[in-house]
């Protein structure tokens, strides 16, 4: 059985409770580039991460953020969402319908893909999750599943990459210092000992870490869950180095244009007391693959400053 469904949205009803794409985590240039992307009404929006990374939950809220600003210029907007296991003839049913929004659910073979990319031509907005470990690997992803990088590029992409960190308790965590002398140090010596070379001396009384036993207010000494996310909106040269499979020099260009990785914007929570590294490192990469830590480099900074 298949899950291919559509909806109609009107002007007038209420809104689904559906979390901003803010209070799922997203920020800074991140945010705005992603919001920007959002507010055309054609292109495709990739959603990159693991199971479990939350990626559904993101897509979910940009759809929301469009859906409203769609409401506001038209009376009722048409979505149809596309499900696994997928149905061709099903598909086509729906877009007989002449829907504003197509969402996949899931790109798991050459087939959905080529779908993907025929309905953006079409002049509809597609949103779709892809499994793809990071935001600058999806167009090789799509590539190895049949896409053609002209076509690809035709579509106005945006590639979203996300993780899920649990943020750390207010009212029991530890700081650095606290967490070098307790139990749980015994069985963290080398990710310790990366923390202490890696973060700067004078950013280092602004990290927090869970303990092992949390208290009434928290579970294992985490609070709630935040997204760490990379959002690329490729201009013509990012386009190129991406389809070149160039990807080093591609996050090189990103970063220079002011965007950040997944990683970078988790180390900037990590120094704001919200994240604790070792997670951030379980979800992530290592702290020291962040880029611009060549050669021995400590974090002296906040990595969105």
């Amino acid at each position: 059985m298949t899950d291919t469904k559509f909806t109609d949205h009107f002007r007038a009803d209420p809104h689904p409770s559906v979390p901003t794409l803010e209070s799922l985590g997203f920020e800074g240039k991140a945010l705005s580039d992603l919001q920007k992307s959002l507010n055309s009404t054609v292109g495709v929006t990739f959603f990159a991460g693991t199971t479990g990374s939350g990626k559904t939950s993101s897509l979910e809220s940009a759809v929301s953020y469009t859906l409203r600003a769609a409401l506001e210029r038209q009376d009722h907007v048409r979505i149809l969402r596309v499900g696994i296991p997928f149905s061709r003839r099903d598909f086509f049913l729906g877009l007989r319908r002449d829907p504003d929004i197509v969402i996949f659910e899931d790109i798991r073979d050459g087939e959905i893909a080529e779908e993907v990319i025929k309905t953006a031509m079409s002049g509809i907005q597609v949103f779709a999750e892809i499994h793809a470990s990071d935001a600058y690997h999806i167009p090789s992803r799509l590539k190895a599943l049949g896409v053609a990088m002209g076509d690809l590029d035709c579509v106005r992409p945006t590639y979203v990459r996300q993780a899920l960190s649990s943020s750390v308790c207010k009212h029991c965590s530890l700081g650095l210092s606290d967490l070098s002398g307790s139990e749980e140090a015994f069985w963290e010596v080398e990710q310790l000992q990366r923390i202490n070379r890696i973060i700067s001396d004078g950013l280092k009384p602004n990290l927090r870490f869970r303990p092992r036993v949390g208290c009434k207010h928290c579970v294992q000494g985490l609070a709630e869950r935040t997204a760490v996310a990379e959002v690329v909106v490729p201009d013509e040269h990012m386009s190129s180095l991406l389809s070149e499979g160039r990807l080093e020099d591609a996050v090189t260009y990103h970063r220079s244009n002011g965007g950040r990785t997944a990683l970078e914007y988790g180390v900037s929570k990590a120094l704001r007391g919200i994240l604790d590294l070792r997670d951030l490192e379980s979800r992530l990469d290592r702290l020291d693959f962040m880029p611009g830590l060549d050669h021995g480099a400590q974090v002296t900074c906040d990595p969105l400053l």
